[in-house]
Formats: structure tokens, sequence, C-alpha cells
């Protein structure tokens, strides 16, 4: 990166796509750089950053995810392409990897990017597992990370650290634990059944919901968990069915985007069962998942504040 200094500066939190102001401060603010600002000189105004700033962007554009990582990576690029693809005189050079969902394969796009194109920081990935492998990666390098997507609770809680922001909207755990207070009390509902995606974000979105429906008088009857390489989601229907047969009146659904939402509601629909029944968390009803399923799914309820 080559690029004219004159001051150290804060590079901060910023929300949705709104990236060009955190983009120019992290321009301006070399890996570990002190957090402090140094005081502008009184007889002239600061020099401004210039140059070329290498953005290394991570998501899964192919696998089970793809859905949601190519959604990821279109909107990265829709901001630049709407207001021009500099920030604060920095001119962005995005260099764009798929990572397929694999936290092995976003841990070696993730060396590529920073050994041989040289990034300067790390957008993404897109789910838990292969954000938190690539985050173990760059923090020791002082490589900026920012998560757009990514709701890991450990990112931004257990291990937070200074060179990792999440830009996205929340952890996640906190939607779904008020969705499980609220299913016990408004809701009505007294015995659950969840279905999960069986790795960090289902267990901690799962964990949520369960907390949340159990302090407040819930019982949970059946958990089931399935790995979030599933396709064939029959069988996890079946025993979805099976529970609310057997006396649960509702069942939380917490899957991590892309294929998986479609996927289970789909068998789930064509096994007879109720929408009515299913309370999802934000990414089993997403927009991908809304527009696959269409007015199949009207009546089920999400944890989510929007769909978008």
């Amino acid at each position: 990166m080559s690029m004219t200094m004159s001051r150290r500066g804060r590079w901060a939190a910023f929300a949705g796509l709104g990236v060009a102001a955190a983009l120019t401060l992290t321009a301006c603010a070399p890996p570990g750089a002190s957090t402090e600002e140094t005081p502008a000189p009184t007889d002239s105004a600061p020099e401004l950053a210039t140059g070329t700033l290498k953005v290394g962007f991570l998501s899964p554009t192919s696998g089970n995810f793809a859905i949601a990582g190519q959604e990821m990576l279109d909107g990265w690029n829709l901001y630049w392409e709407e207001n021009g693809n500099d920030a604060g005189g920095v001119t962005i050079d995005t260099i764009a990897e798929d990572d397929a969902g694999n936290p092995e394969t976003a841990l070696t796009k993730a060396h590529k990017l920073v050994e041989q194109d040289q990034v300067d920081i790390i957008v993404g990935p897109l789910i838990a597992s292969t954000a938190s492998a690539v985050n173990q990666y760059t923090t020791p390098l002082g490589i900026p990370n920012l998560h757009p997507v990514a709701a890991s609770n450990d990112l931004t809680q257990q291990n937070w650290n200074e060179f990792t922001v999440r830009t996205g909207s929340m952890g996640s755990t906190q939607s779904t634990y008020p969705g499980g207070e609220w299913a016990a009390t408004e809701g009505g509902y007294k015995k659950a059944v969840t279905l999960c995606h069986d790795y960090s974000f289902g267990w901690e979105s799962c964990a949520g919901f369960v907390q949340g429906f159990v302090a407040n008088g819930g019982e949970i009857v059946q958990q089931i968990w399935a790995p979030n390489t599933t396709t064939d989601w029959a069988g996890y229907a079946a025993q979805v069915q099976s529970a609310l047969a057997g006396g649960a009146d509702i069942v939380f659904l917490a899957l991590a985007g892309g294929a998986g939402g479609p996927g289970f509601l789909t068998a789930y629909l064509d096994q007879g069962g109720d929408i009515s029944k299913v309370l999802a968390n934000c990414c089993a009803a997403d927009q991908g998942t809304l527009r696959a399923m269409g007015d199949r799914v009207i009546g089920m309820k999400s944890v989510s504040y929007w769909a978008e």
C-alpha cells in the first residue's frame, strides 16, 4: 500500500454498507498504531492519506451458502459502484475470494490474500466457523478484519481484540434470546423443539432461544442438530413433525442462511407441516428464503427485525 500519512487516526465500527468512513480511518491508521489521536498542527491543515488500499474480501460464492455469500459480495460492490471507488482520497482495490463456507478453504484464501496479494484489510468471511478461523490468523499479524455478516459472539466478546470490528447487525444470541422470551410469554407457547445447524453459530443461536424460553417457563422437548453441509432435509423435517405430534407446539429453526432455510421449509411443508408453528432465526428467514418460498411461508414467524 502506498500512502502519505501525517497523523495517526482511529478506525471505528460502522453499520451496514457505510464503509467509506471506516475504510478511510483504516487507511490512515497502520496496524498497531496508537488509538490516541495526535493533536493536529496549528499552523497547517492535516495532510490527507493518498494511494491505494487493498481489501481482501472473503465470502462463500459456491457451496451451501452461495446465495448469501453472493449477496454479501454484491452489496459490497454495489456501494462502490454507486459512490465511487475511493474513500477520503484513497482508491479501494478489492480482491474477492470464494471460501465455499469451509474453514480450511477460508484460511487458505486468507493466507493468499495477505501473503501474496498484500492486502491491508480483510472483509468477511460470512459464516461463524470461517470467520473465526480467519480472525485467529489475521489478529496476530495486526491485519484489520471487518465482519459485515458473521455473528459469532466470540468475535467481539470472549475473543475481542482491537483489530476486529463487527459491522453487521448483531451477535448470534442478540435476537434469539428475546425470541425465546416472546415465545414463552406473549406467544403463549409451552413446549418447543429446536432444529439448528451443528456448528458455532447454530449452537449460539439455539442457546439464546433455549435460555430465553426456559427462563420464562417454557420446556424444550427435543433438540435436533444438522451439519451445515446438509442438503437433504426430509429426515430432519420428519423428526420435527414427530416432536410436534408428541406435544411440542412450536419449532425454533436456527440455520445459517443459504440453501438451508428453503431446503428445510420445503421438506417440512411437503410433509404437511404447519408453517404457523415455525419460529425462525435471522438467517432461516432471510431474503433468499422468502424469495425461494414465496406464499408458502406466509404465517411463519422470525426473531429478526428485517429480512433484506
